[in-house]
């Protein structure tokens, strides 16, 4: 297994959630969306010489600002869902304050968090 592998497994756990999930920074995001990027720390072995590692991700929620109520309560909504996604062996850090944000032509409101989970990489 590698890191996209760990990724891409992860945006399939977020399948079910009634946005777009990405596995990698995308080109154009449409919203409703859930991005996931690595976090710092990225990589943490568990043992020297061993494969399991910690691998720590950030999720960037985003919707669309068209109406500012509307777009919190689905803002919330949607990290709600990921809370209830998540299975046994996910660790959830923190969940930022929501912010706005522009994104080429798009007004977003976005809010990020962070999860890690104990994978094995390599053979």
């Amino acid at each position: 297994m590698n890191l996209a592998t760990v990724r891409e497994d992860l945006a399939d756990l977020l399948a079910s959630l009634s946005a777009n999930v990405y596995f990698f920074p995308p080109e154009v995001v449409l919203a409703p969306a859930v991005v996931i990027v690595p976090d710092s720390p990225y990589i943490q072995p568990i043992a020297i010489g061993r494969s399991k590692y910690r691998a720590r991700f950030r999720l960037t929620f985003a919707v669309a600002m068209t109406n500012n109520q509307a777009a919190l309560n689905t803002l919330e909504e949607l990290i709600f869902d990921t809370y209830a996604a998540l299975p046994v062996g996910y660790t959830v850090f923190d969940t930022t304050d929501v912010r706005p944000t522009n994104l080429g032509q798009s007004d977003l409101l976005t809010a990020e968090m962070v999860v890690e989970v104990i994978t094995e990489i390599g053979n």
